[in-house]
């Protein structure tokens, strides 16, 4: 049996910790870490419950020039266990859905700005 090819993962943004965000799950408005981003997804730390598949709203607070950027995500891995992945303590990873190119430029700009750093 050959291995699949894996899909090139995106450049991601490591963010230093306090970086919040929040994320609305069934209306109600929850506080989450953001511990990276990319022009494609973010991982957020946070024990709020959701489920892969869900869809849900992101609020970034951490473009420059902008107050905040209200994202459509959705849900594509739920990590639960604190010591399931050294890298990702408990959260979810969310893939950016149906972004226009104004936003993912925006968003673009400031993954390539953490390399200047």
């Amino acid at each position: 049996m050959t291995a699949s090819p894996r899909t090139p993962r995106a450049q991601r943004r490591k963010l230093p910790l306090g970086r919040a965000a929040t994320l609305v799950i069934d209306g109600r408005t929850h506080i989450v870490g953001l511990a990276d981003v990319s022009t494609t997804g973010a991982y957020l730390i946070t024990r709020a419950r959701a489920r892969v598949g869900d869809e849900l709203v992101l609020r970034l607070f951490v473009v420059p020039g902008h107050a905040e950027l209200t994202l459509p995500v959705r849900i594509v891995r739920v990590v639960e266990g604190d010591g399931e992945h050294a890298h990702h303590p408990h959260g979810l990873a969310v893939q950016f859905v149906g972004l226009d190119e104004t936003t993912r430029a925006r968003i673009e700009a400031f993954v390539r700005a953490g390399e200047r750093r």
